[in-house]
């Protein structure tokens, strides 16, 4: 009887905490806080959108502006984003550039919880270093441009 315990208890231990990470990673991600953003150099401006799954804020400012808008999370965006998001790939990425020093462009993203937090700043010569985080990334970016292009029109509509 012995021998048959220790020989099922390591299996026993080893689903015990797969299914406590499970459940680390998913309380995680209930309460999420994503803030993501871009800056440039020469006026080209700086913008950040900070999403939770109540509300997303979008800021934008550059030389000649400065822009804010708030507004109800779309139910689509917070899940696709929650779905799309492995918290341990990302906090494996270990990033924080400057190529906006060296008049470049920098993207930076946070993800805040009540026990989590990390920041990721990178370039578009990053890629290779966040493709594990790819889906997500591309769901957050999209929320962005689609703040940015916004923008864009409102500001050539004012001209």
């Amino acid at each position: 009887m012995k021998s048959r315990l220790s020989s099922v208890l390591p299996v026993l231990l080893l689903c015990l905490y797969a299914c406590a990470c499970e459940n680390e990673n998913e309380r995680n991600k209930g309460e999420l806080t994503i803030i993501a953003g871009g800056i440039c150099g020469w006026c080209a401006g700086i913008d950040s959108v900070v999403i939770t799954k109540d509300l997303t804020s979008f800021e934008f400012a550059n030389c000649d502006s400065k822009i804010s808008k708030s507004e109800a999370t779309k139910e689509s965006d917070w899940n696709e984003l929650k779905n799309s998001l492995d918290l341990g790939e990302f906090r494996e990425i270990n990033l924080n550039t400057c190529y906006v020093c060296a008049d470049g462009c920098d993207i930076w993203i946070e993800i805040r919880s009540a026990s989590f937090s990390h920041r990721i700043r990178y370039g578009y010569n990053d890629s290779i270093a966040v493709s594990e985080i790819e889906p997500f990334l591309e769901k957050v970016h999209s929320i962005r441009r689609r703040y940015l292009e916004e923008r864009a029109s409102d500001h050539q509509g004012n001209n």
